[in-house]
């Protein structure tokens, strides 16, 4: 049964007795066991961005990018998380992840 959550990528906390199928992709835990969350988009795709900024603009781009990151999360269905993460050499690279 153990074997079956992980090929459908459904995490189980530690100490929950299941007594019923766990949905795909989905995080459970508690006593007794409820759903917790969601762990990646139910196609399983992950997007992967990777840009070079201007210095000049980089400001600007940062301050709209966490506005359009936010409301990426709030209104489009497929979108669970997003993450923007500079390079420590060079912080004008980005890489973007979206699941």
């Amino acid at each position: 049964m153990y074997v079956e959550f992980l090929l459908n990528n459904a995490v189980v906390s530690a100490g929950v007795v299941v007594t019923s199928d766990v949905a795909v992709n989905t995080v459970v835990g508690g006593v007794p066991v409820k759903f917790i969350r969601i762990t990646m988009a139910s196609d399983g795709i992950v997007r992967l961005s990777k840009i070079e900024v201007r210095p000049e603009y980089l400001d600007a781009y940062l301050k709209y990018a966490a506005e359009v990151g936010e409301i990426s999360l709030r209104r489009e269905p497929g979108v669970l998380t997003m993450y923007a993460v500079r390079e420590k050499e060079n912080p004008c690279r980005i890489t973007i992840l979206e699941t």
